[in-house]
């Protein structure tokens, strides 16, 4: 991934400290990191970003185990807590990073 974002003017060393930063805030007890939800634009609003959340959601709430994750993207907020996230804090990221919120959910019972 380095020498791809390299590559393209991207700096691969603050990469790596931005998601250190990251790292460093993520909860102390074990939990899931939801990484990435996305839909092709010509699908947003069609449901399909829900139920691919609601999947993961309902095998991680199996579980028992709570999940984290982070967004730079203030509407997607409002989207994460009606699927159960509390921010559990919001920054701005080291090096004019972005604006981010970090956010927790406790499985719920199944």
């Amino acid at each position: 991934m380095e020498p791809a974002l390299a590559a393209r003017g991207g700096c691969p060393e603050r990469q790596i400290r931005f998601w250190s930063w990251v790292e460093d805030h993520r909860p102390a007890e074990p939990h899931w990191y939801i990484d990435l939800v996305a839909v092709d634009p010509d699908r947003r609003g069609s449901g399909v970003g829900r139920l691919l959340l609601a999947d993961g959601l309902a095998r991680v709430d199996a579980l028992g185990e709570p999940s984290f994750l982070v967004t730079g993207n203030p509407r997607t907020v409002p989207w994460y807590e009606r699927h159960g996230f509390a921010i559990r804090s919001e920054a701005q990221a080291p090096e004019a990073g972005p604006y981010v919120w970090l956010m927790f959910r406790r499985p719920t019972a199944t």
